[in-house]
């Protein structure tokens, strides 16, 4: 059993860094292609072109435009709970992920290997081999459980997370309501050297 035991981590082990080295060419490959940077522009303010951004261009509509304020609020809330919602979601998928890849390997049965001077020594034998069978059969199990906890988090956040679209609709109904429009502006990309400076988009 200890063989086995040790096999297995050696297996997990090197998944882990597997997985580790790709998310790190992940990251690379994302910072070379960042996209240009963006921000929301109402008159000569600027606000980050997220839900934390309308969250902060909403409040200081607060004491200018009460009405205007009154309006937003609903939908920057409605935006915030469903961040909240996915973030909980994913969240649920990693812990129940965790707890049910510990279980399969800290959750399986000692099996201990007879002696070979033992008179039941076929029996046991026998014994010794089912209980290392189930042992992989639980941890192989568990982990699939888990690996389908987290993909099940993971896509229920990205179901239910909000979509650029719910921040746009957002934007067109202030410049509905407001008596100065929220545009978008795009900054430049240093790394393709694409020309967005300067570029502005009102919704």
């Amino acid at each position: 059993m200890k063989k086995l035991s040790t096999h297995v981590v050696v297996s997990v082990l090197v998944a882990a860094v597997a997985m580790s080295i790709g998310s790190t060419e992940r990251t690379a490959s994302a910072h070379v292609f960042d996209p240009p940077p963006s921000h929301l522009t109402v008159g000569d303010q600027e606000f980050d072109a997220t839900i934390g951004g309308l969250r902060t261009y909403l409040d200081a509509t607060k004491t200018r435009d009460p009405g205007l304020f009154l309006q937003l609020a609903p939908d920057v809330e409605r935006l915030e709970t469903k961040r909240t919602e996915a973030v909980v979601a994913a969240g649920v998928g990693v812990v129940a992920a965790t707890v049910s890849i510990v279980y399969a390997f800290s959750g399986q049965s000692t099996c201990s290997a007879p002696a070979v001077t033992d008179p039941a020594f076929a029996a046991k034998s026998d014994a010794w081999a089912a209980c290392n069978q189930n042992n992989t059969q639980h941890a192989g199990t568990f982990a699939l459980l888990g690996t389908g906890a987290l993909a099940a988090g993971l896509a229920a956040a990205w179901a239910i997370a909000p979509s650029r679209a719910d921040i746009l609709d957002v934007i067109n109904k202030n410049n509905r309501l407001a008596p100065e429009p929220m545009r978008l502006q795009l900054g430049y990309d240093p790394v393709s050297r694409l020309a967005y400076g300067g570029v502005s988009l009102a919704f």
